[in-house]
């Protein structure tokens, strides 16, 4: 449980400007691809937890996020050709799909696939592709940077004001809503 969540949102804030600076970056190794994937796997892990926490509003959590969504031609990848995205997914026929910030959070963190993709002239940062070992088997989703650093950013600036809360029929307190205000 996130007690404090000042830190884990100020981290949010800083991941969200890092993305934004790779938009630009000229060269990739090993080592920037991994603070990329270290980044984004965080902060998404981030966000679970602060959901989960009661420290995101109603409005954030209920949000739809875009994404690119391309369908499994055959047979699904596994642990040793996942990074072969052509041979599992129909490129020629996206759809735009929206998910909730937590379920795209679940996808990174449970991710099969997740491969950076730069732009055309292969230097900036234009997006990742990634899929849930679950969800390789039916689709691929692709997540544009700009999605990423607002999401990022805007679960960084808020701050639950307010949660109105019942029990349900078992007894357990339910969130009715939670509002924010943006971080002072």
């Amino acid at each position: 449980m996130i007690c404090e969540s000042w830190p884990w949102r100020e981290e949010l804030l800083h991941v969200a400007e890092r993305l934004a600076a790779r938009c630009t970056q000229q060269r990739w190794t090993e080592r920037s691809a991994f603070l990329l994937e270290r980044d984004i796997m965080v902060s998404a892990y981030a966000i679970r937890k602060l959901c989960e926490a009661l420290k995101l509003s109603t409005a954030f959590n209920t949000q739809d996020v875009p994404l690119t969504e391309y369908s499994l031609r055959g047979s699904a990848p596994d642990q040793q050709n996942w990074h072969n995205l052509d041979r599992f997914y129909d490129f020629e026929n996206a759809h735009e799909v929206t998910v909730k910030p937590m379920e795209l959070c679940n996808q990174i963190i449970h991710s099969r696939v997740f491969m950076r993709c730069t732009v055309a002239d292969g230097h900036g940062l234009d997006g990742i592709f990634v899929s849930s070992d679950r969800a390789s088997r039916k689709c691929l989703y692709f997540v544009k940077v700009d999605t990423l650093v607002g999401l990022f950013r805007q679960a960084g600036e808020e701050d639950v004001i307010s949660l109105s809360m019942v029990r349900d029929k078992k007894g357990d307190w339910e969130v009715t809503e939670a509002l924010a205000a943006p971080r002072v």
